[in-house]
């Protein structure tokens, strides 16, 4: 019983870690890519990026965060056991499928 309350807490603790990083992430974005800068409001941008992306791929705002999320998990440096790095960003990565498969033309 206390295993599975450990695993449970840890699961959820890693799901708000990586919801959080994608959710800081979307924030930095349109300042990164110029669209506003920091002493003006973003907020629009964002949710304008967040509007973009559901109707593109029809991804929710938590999906997205968690796929950001996830790719900050990818991006990080270890410096020792970075087989099991890979494969827990691999199963991590299983929920987002592949972004271009959401794409339509138009």
């Amino acid at each position: 019983m206390l295993l599975l309350a450990i695993v449970l807490g840890g699961g959820y603790g890693l799901f708000t870690w990586t919801v959080g990083m994608g959710h800081a992430s979307m924030q930095k974005l349109p300042v990164d890519e110029g669209y506003c800068a920091p002493p003006q409001d973003c907020a629009e941008v964002v949710a304008a990026l967040y509007q973009v992306a559901s109707e593109r791929f029809g991804m929710s705002g938590a999906h997205l965060d968690w796929c950001l999320g996830v790719d900050s998990w990818a991006e990080a440096k270890v410096r020792r056991g970075g087989w099991l790095k890979e494969i827990a960003v691999w199963l991590m990565y299983l929920p987002c499928g592949k972004l271009s498969e959401g794409q339509t033309t138009s």
